[in-house]
């Protein structure tokens, strides 16, 4: 309960997950007891605002598949990856995942700080740094597969065309009991 002519401020802080551009908010206040002018419980003008977003560039740096050829099912791969904030902002909520359809392969493991399970996820990615990973792949069955890797964020990202990269076809034999 408020006294009249008694006043309150409240701040609020909001997150804008939006596009570039300009914002504006509202805010209205309402009582249970009489109010005799009711014109002045709102306010939404005069409190505008501009949503900037972070700008990044994030690229898959690097990206070898380390074990060497020839593949059969079963096998364990070895892929190193590096991913990487060209910046200039820190990218929010970024996201290494792969890419791959194929059915007959798996990421079993990652490891390379901060990437703990797979798919990875930050929260900041600072401009200027490089995550290094390194990822076993199991090859399931024989047959052709395909493996590659991307990266996302929240982030407006200024060139998409360095956030994958992948190898194509590679065909892996099927083995039989050895036993």
């Amino acid at each position: 309960h408020m006294n009249n002519g008694e006043k309150e401020v409240i701040n609020v802080t909001a997150i804008l997950r939006s596009t570039e551009g300009l914002f504006d908010n509202s805010v209205s206040i309402y009582s249970e007891d009489y109010d005799p002018d009711t014109n002045d419980n709102t306010d939404n003008s005069g409190n505008g605002g501009t949503v900037v977003l972070d700008h990044v560039d994030m690229q898959v740096s690097s990206f070898d598949l380390v074990t060497m050829p020839p593949y059969h099912s079963e096998q364990f791969l070895t892929v190193q990856v590096g991913i990487t904030n060209n910046g200039p902002d820190s990218a929010r909520n970024v996201v290494i995942a792969n890419t791959t359809q194929s059915s007959n392969i798996q990421v079993v493991n990652v490891t390379g700080t901060p990437c703990v399970q797979w798919p990875c996820s930050i929260a900041s990615f600072a401009s200027g740094t490089t995550v290094n990973l390194s990822l076993t792949v199991q090859i399931i069955t024989g047959g052709d597969f395909s493996f590659g890797i991307k990266t996302t964020s929240d982030s407006t990202d200024d060139d998409l065309t360095n956030n994958s990269n992948s190898t194509e076809n590679i065909n892996a034999q099927n083995t039989g009991n050895l036993a």
